[in-house]
């Protein structure tokens, strides 16, 4: 048996084929291109799927997919974007798929595939322990898995950790809220600040935080950067309590510069959380999706 996994992101949509072991048969990544709208992010998706059946040694089971935006796991549809995936907004990407490709389906929130797939990749699937991960990356999200089960909501807004507000009367957010923790902690926002406050463009968060500790202007936007983080744990780990909170996305990437520092803030406020980086972030959302499509076909062929 074989399924399809695919993470579609704000930058890139990436898909992997695997067999019943969850071993990798073949791997494709492509470019999001979400800034040319619907039609676009469908072509790149599709080509990332054609050429996995294209490698598959037999028709696969289930198409799994993790993506951005709130998702009603029961249908499939994506009811809530931002512009990060113009378009995305109410679009049925599940009934999309299966009348494509005439093959079953799931499709779940990018963040909960990247927890199942940072959690399988880890070796278990723990029944008493409470999870939570922030995704840091073009936008800001997350997600929550209690008593062994991913916790969706009766909204489909569970985990929309980036979209809960950090300052009130903040920032512009593209939800329409002000203050929201994407437009602090998303790499794009760190981007953006950081060209706002020294006049120069940067091509990705490496490079800032490369500058950190010698230009003054950038220690500044680092340092309210990790308290807000440092910040946003506390809250987690005060209203929640989890067993641990689990740090992913493309910012998380660069956290050799950043990491005892707030691992020191966190010392310093007496947060007994533990707080991880994720091991498996480029490939664990792709990994997450394969499991859920994996699950569904065993229940399929279990209820014949």
């Amino acid at each position: 048996m074989y399924v399809i996994g695919v993470d579609i992101g704000g930058t890139t949509i990436k898909g992997l084929l695997v067999n019943e072991e969850l071993e990798t048969i073949h791997k494709k990544i492509v470019p999001t291109r979400a800034i040319l709208g619907k039609e676009i992010i469908l072509s790149s998706l599709k080509e990332v799927i054609d050429e996995l059946l294209h490698h598959s040694p037999e028709l696969p089971g289930v198409i799994g997919i993790g993506s951005a935006g709130r998702i009603n796991f029961q249908t499939g549809e994506v009811v809530y974007a931002t512009e990060n995936l113009p378009g995305w907004h109410g679009f049925p990407l599940k009934s999309w798929l299966e009348n494509s490709y005439h093959l079953p389906a799931i499709v779940d929130n990018d963040a909960n595939t990247a927890l199942l797939g940072e959690l399988i990749l880890g070796g278990r699937l723990p029944d008493e322990e409470h999870t939570i991960m922030l995704t840091l990356g073009t936008g800001v999200g997350g997600a929550n898995y209690f008593f062994g089960r991913m916790v969706r909501g009766a909204h489909h807004q569970s985990g929309e950790w980036g979209h809960t507000i950090l300052y009130p009367h903040g920032r512009s957010c593209n939800c329409g809220k002000q203050g929201c923790i994407e437009q602090y902690l998303s790499g794009s926002a760190l981007k953006k600040e950081a060209e706002r406050r020294t006049g120069r463009m940067f091509s990705k968060g490496d490079e800032i935080f490369q500058q950190w500790k010698s230009d003054m202007e950038i220690k500044e936007v680092v340092q309210k950067f990790i308290n807000d983080l440092a910040l946003v744990v506390e809250n987690i780990s005060t209203s929640i309590d989890p067993d641990q909170v689990i740090l992913g996305g493309g910012v998380v990437d660069s956290c050799d510069y950043w990491w005892p520092d707030l691992l020191r803030i966190l010392r310093e406020r007496e947060i007994k959380t533990k707080v991880k980086a994720a091991s498996h972030m480029n490939v664990s959302g792709m990994y997450g999706a394969a499991y859920l499509a994996l699950k569904q076909r065993e229940e399929s062929e279990g209820g014949r």
